[in-house]
């Protein structure tokens, strides 16, 4: 004959199930409103590094395009060549020189 075992006490078993899958809630609700499936590096270790490695290419990258735009603000205008004519080195100085 086999007996079956009841718990007398089962709030506290209750108590942690219920803990345990609020916080499952709580994940998935974090992970619609972000949109992304790693929020922490514990979610994903491997692509929480990738993270990183992306993050330092981004800002490298705008870095870049920032230099680039600096220096592209200082070159002559290319419009002024074309109404002035191949010859028009001195007036194209004048308004470079005009514009900074």
């Amino acid at each position: 004959m086999s007996s079956i075992r009841v718990n007398p006490y089962p709030l506290p078993d209750l108590l942690a199930a219920l803990a345990d899958t609020q916080q499952q809630q709580n994940t998935s609700s974090l992970d619609l409103a972000t949109g992304t499936r790693i929020n922490k590096p514990s979610d994903d270790p491997a692509g929480a590094a990738q993270m990183v490695i992306n993050t330092a290419q981004s800002s490298q990258a705008d870095t870049f395009l920032r230099s680039i735009t600096s220096v592209t603000g200082l070159l002559p205008d290319r419009r002024l060549h074309a109404q002035f004519g191949s010859d028009c080195h001195a007036t194209c100085h004048f308004a470079w020189h005009r514009r900074r």
